[in-house]
Formats: C-alpha cells, structure tokens, sequence
C-alpha cells in the first residue's frame, strides 16, 4: 500500500505510455499464413507474409519449420486410441490450436500486436502434444499411412515450387532428405523400437 504511491507519477503519463488498445486488421502486418504454419516440417518452405522489409513478399527464412520427424509421427500415430490419451496431452493440444490461431490474426488484438510471436508457443506445444500422443497411443505403420505420408510430401514439394519456382532443384533435394529421415523412421517402427528412443533421436536431430 505505501510504495503504491510511488505509481502516481505515472497517471500524468499515461496517455503517451500506454500502448492503445485496438481489435482490427489493417494491413494484414506479421500475420501468419496457415499454409505456412502447417509446413512445420519443411525446412525449405518459403511463404508470403506482410513484413518489415515492406509489402506482401516471399520470406526467406524458416520461420516456421520446425521438425521433419513431426510429419511421419503425425501420420503414424494410433489415433484410434485417442481416448486414452490424458486430460493434460489434450490441455496441450489445446493450447497448441490457441496459439495456431492467434498466429493467423487479427493484426491488432487489444494492446497485443505481431501476431507472429506466437509462433514458437505453437512450436512448443505441437511438439509436447505429438511426442505425448506417440507415447500413450502408439505407433500403426500401414500401407495407407505410408501412401498418405507420400502424397502430403509429393503435394508439399509441388506447392513449395509454386511459392518459389527459381528453388525447384533445391527444393526436390530438401524433400528428398526428409523421405530419406522418414525411412528411418519406418524402418525403426516396423522392427518394433521404442518411441522414446526415436523421439531421442528425433529431438536431437531438431536441435542441431
């Protein structure tokens, strides 16, 4: 009570200190693209986004990659056992589809502005609720799974090159490398490994 006083020296300045509040989208500014964001495993994806450089440009940084094991574990996961998955995987998957959408806008939501920094929270918790979710239901490597997995990295490489024609070469290698990590990651599945070692692997290789 006595050192709130010292807060009163601030009311004077608090028309030009604090930020305005506001729930709109103007220009579109540091608003994510859901292509984008769902590229997660692609580290080579380039999307357009309104930023600083000036006007609605190609990035040219892998702001929203974040692991190539994530695709094949998304796929593979036995999610016909999602109900025993627990109440705190799914608080995470929650969480993770919060920040997906504050991610995609509005430019200005109350004083919070750049929705883009919410990208490394979704990060975080895609890859807690995928790693969990692995965990609890297991892993079901199928015929269909595997032909899915092939079709999202065939349509991924097409639509990147639309994003970036002039990296079509550099693009085809980059998909090439993650089918090459995605068989190792079959592989170890068919021979019965455990989960946890692959996510080990899996979170070193992301760390690198």
């Amino acid at each position: 009570m006595v050192s709130s006083a010292a807060l009163i020296s601030f009311f004077s300045a608090a028309e030009v200190a604090t930020r305005p509040s506001a729930f709109e989208n103007v220009t579109n500014f540091l608003v994510a693209p859901l292509d984008g964001l769902i590229s997660f495993f692609d580290p080579s994806y380039s999307a357009f986004m309104n930023n600083w450089g000036g006007g609605y440009r190609l990035q040219q940084n892998p702001q929203f990659y974040v692991g190539w094991f994530l695709l094949p574990l998304l796929l593979m996961i036995n999610w016909s056992k999602a109900k025993i998955i627990s109440t705190g995987v799914w608080m995470w998957g929650g969480l993770m589809l919060v920040f997906l959408l504050t991610c995609m806008g509005p430019e200005r939501l109350g004083v919070l502005r750049f929705p883009i920094r919410s990208i490394p929270y979704f990060h975080f918790f895609l890859i807690l609720f995928l790693m969990a979710a692995a965990k609890e239901c297991g892993l079901s490597i199928t015929k269909q799974r595997v032909q899915l997995f092939l079709f999202v990295l065939v349509f991924q490489y097409i639509h990147s090159v639309q994003s970036n024609p002039s990296q079509a070469i550099l693009l085809f290698f980059s998909a090439l490398i993650i089918l090459a990590f995605s068989i190792i990651f079959f592989i170890w599945c068919i021979k019965k490994e455990t989960i946890v070692r692959f996510c080990g692997l899996a979170a070193y290789l992301y760390l690198q």
